[in-house]
Protein backbone atom coordinates (compact mmCIF):
# COMPACT_ATOMS: atom_id res chain seq x y z
CA UNK A 1 0.00 0.00 0.00
CA UNK A 2 1.40 3.56 -1.13
CA UNK A 3 -0.01 6.73 -0.30
CA UNK A 4 1.31 8.58 -3.50
CA UNK A 5 -0.17 11.73 -5.61
CA UNK A 6 -2.80 11.63 -8.08
CA UNK A 7 0.02 12.79 -10.83
CA UNK A 8 2.09 9.37 -9.69
CA UNK A 9 -1.68 7.70 -10.34
CA UNK A 10 -1.66 8.94 -14.17
CA UNK A 11 2.41 8.24 -14.29
CA UNK A 12 1.47 4.28 -13.65
CA UNK A 13 -1.55 4.44 -15.99
CA UNK A 14 0.71 5.77 -18.64
CA UNK A 15 2.92 2.60 -18.17
CA UNK A 16 0.25 0.42 -18.52
CA UNK A 17 0.39 -0.21 -14.70
CA UNK A 18 -3.37 -0.27 -13.36
CA UNK A 19 -3.10 0.69 -9.42
CA UNK A 20 -6.26 -0.05 -7.13
CA UNK A 21 -7.01 3.68 -6.18
CA UNK A 22 -9.35 3.95 -2.86
CA UNK A 23 -10.77 7.06 -1.62
CA UNK A 24 -11.79 6.95 2.24
CA UNK A 25 -14.39 9.04 2.26
CA UNK A 26 -15.88 10.80 5.33
CA UNK A 27 -19.48 12.48 5.54
CA UNK A 28 -18.57 15.46 7.82
CA UNK A 29 -15.76 17.21 9.28
CA UNK A 30 -17.34 15.71 12.59
CA UNK A 31 -16.92 12.54 11.61
CA UNK A 32 -13.08 12.84 10.94
CA UNK A 33 -12.55 14.45 13.98
CA UNK A 34 -14.17 11.57 15.78
CA UNK A 35 -12.01 8.71 13.95
CA UNK A 36 -10.03 7.50 16.82
CA UNK A 37 -6.98 5.46 16.34
CA UNK A 38 -6.39 3.47 19.70
CA UNK A 39 -2.58 3.75 19.24
CA UNK A 40 -2.60 7.40 20.28
CA UNK A 41 -5.28 8.14 22.50
CA UNK A 42 -4.46 11.38 23.27
CA UNK A 43 -3.80 12.83 19.68
CA UNK A 44 -6.78 15.14 18.50
CA UNK A 45 -7.82 16.84 15.12
CA UNK A 46 -8.94 20.33 15.15
CA UNK A 47 -11.14 21.69 13.49
CA UNK A 48 -9.35 24.10 10.96
CA UNK A 49 -7.50 20.44 10.20
CA UNK A 50 -10.48 18.54 10.01
CA UNK A 51 -12.64 21.08 7.28
CA UNK A 52 -9.35 21.47 5.53
CA UNK A 53 -8.94 17.50 5.04
CA UNK A 54 -12.99 16.95 4.22
CA UNK A 55 -13.05 19.71 1.89
CA UNK A 56 -9.55 18.09 -0.12
CA UNK A 57 -10.93 15.20 -0.46
CA UNK A 58 -14.18 16.20 -2.18
CA UNK A 59 -12.15 18.19 -4.39
CA UNK A 60 -9.87 14.79 -5.62
CA UNK A 61 -13.72 13.04 -5.72
CA UNK A 62 -14.75 15.35 -8.56
CA UNK A 63 -11.40 16.22 -10.49
CA UNK A 64 -10.17 12.34 -10.54
CA UNK A 65 -13.36 10.32 -10.27
CA UNK A 66 -12.39 8.25 -13.17
CA UNK A 67 -9.52 7.35 -11.50
CA UNK A 68 -11.14 6.11 -7.87
CA UNK A 69 -11.41 2.20 -8.21
CA UNK A 70 -12.96 2.59 -4.84
CA UNK A 71 -15.14 4.32 -2.42
CA UNK A 72 -14.66 2.95 0.94
CA UNK A 73 -16.98 4.88 3.33
CA UNK A 74 -15.38 5.65 6.60
CA UNK A 75 -16.19 5.50 10.28
CA UNK A 76 -15.08 6.18 13.50
CA UNK A 77 -13.95 2.61 14.14
CA UNK A 78 -10.18 2.40 11.76
CA UNK A 79 -9.98 -1.49 12.30
CA UNK A 80 -12.89 -1.56 10.20
CA UNK A 81 -12.16 0.83 7.90
CA UNK A 82 -9.45 -1.79 6.96
CA UNK A 83 -11.54 -4.71 6.84
CA UNK A 84 -13.43 -2.30 4.14
CA UNK A 85 -9.81 -1.35 2.45
CA UNK A 86 -8.81 -5.03 2.59
CA UNK A 87 -12.28 -6.24 0.88
CA UNK A 88 -12.24 -3.38 -1.60
CA UNK A 89 -8.49 -4.59 -2.64
CA UNK A 90 -9.31 -8.74 -2.77
CA UNK A 91 -12.51 -7.81 -4.98
CA UNK A 92 -10.29 -6.30 -7.47
CA UNK A 93 -7.68 -8.60 -7.29
CA UNK A 94 -10.96 -11.53 -8.70
CA UNK A 95 -11.47 -9.15 -11.29
CA UNK A 96 -9.72 -10.07 -14.97
CA UNK A 97 -7.26 -8.08 -16.04
CA UNK A 98 -6.70 -7.08 -19.61
CA UNK A 99 -3.39 -6.43 -20.42
CA UNK A 100 -1.96 -5.55 -24.10
CA UNK A 101 0.53 -7.81 -25.64
CA UNK A 102 4.15 -5.78 -26.98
Amino acid sequence: MLDISVSSVEKLHRHQICPIVLLIKFKSTKQIKEVKDTRYPLDKLSGKAAKEMYEHCLKLEVEYRHQITAVIPAGVNIAYMCTQVKAAIDAEHNKSQWVHIS
